[in-house]
């Protein structure tokens, strides 16, 4: 990014309105596009964050519960089912309060 040519600013600007992408490095791209900085939570990138480490969590919980099915270790399975209902669970309402990021 820092040895080739800059990207145009309406390429820049066509991509923030079609995506909305957050953090502070957007501030000034989200002002040429109108946007109402704000209300579009630019400065945020906690939440998404914690949404993404959730869903990750789930899925590799989920798949240490198939192996653990599957070589009869069913304590582990229930652990790691119980792990993967939570991550869920915590995803599901980070999805409900902040549906603005998805």
């Amino acid at each position: 990014a820092y040895v080739g040519a800059p990207t145009e600013e309406a390429t820049l600007v066509s991509f923030y309105r079609k995506i909305r992408p957050a953090g502070p490095g957007w501030k000034r791209i989200a002002r040429l596009a109108g946007s109402d900085i704000s209300a579009d939570q630019t400065c945020g990138l906690t939440v998404p964050l914690l949404a993404s480490m959730l869903g990750s969590i789930g899925i590799y919980a989920l798949m240490f519960a198939t192996g653990y099915l599957l070589y009869g270790e069913t304590a582990r399975a229930v652990l790691a089912v119980t792990v993967t209902g939570l991550s869920g669970f915590g995803l599901a309402r980070i999805w409900q309060r902040s549906g603005e990021y998805f």
